[in-house]
């Protein structure tokens, strides 16, 4: 599901430079296992901004993820294979975000 708004070249362009730097930020960091469910999570942010870049620069805005990850496949961002397996994966690894930071799960867990 998608909602009509107005196209904004500026909006798009903010969701552009967010993409971006948490791109660079995540190139150059070494990645513990311990923070690879939070780099996936940046990782997903990326896409994800870059995604609603384009649509807000097509006058959409998405209303659910499934929205977004059927846009970037429509608009050939990613095949339509990746973009599937970064929806199995989100939905995989929610569990992640949701479990309390006492608890110790393997960020690994998520891929199985």
């Amino acid at each position: 599901l998608v909602v009509r708004c107005s196209p904004n070249k500026l909006v798009s362009q903010s969701f552009l430079e967010k993409a971006r730097i948490r791109l660079e930020r995540i190139k150059r960091i070494k990645i513990e296992e311990i923070e690879a469910s939070i780099v996936f999570e940046d990782i997903y942010e990326c896409l994800r901004e870059s995604g609603q870049a384009l649509m807000q620069l097509k006058g959409f805005k998405p209303v659910s993820h499934d929205a977004l990850i059927s846009f970037i496949k429509e608009e050939k961002m990613l095949s339509a294979e990746k973009a599937n397996i970064i929806k199995i994966l989100i939905r995989r690894c929610s569990h992640l975000v949701l479990t309390p930071p006492t608890e110790s799960i393997s960020a690994t867990n998520c891929l199985m």
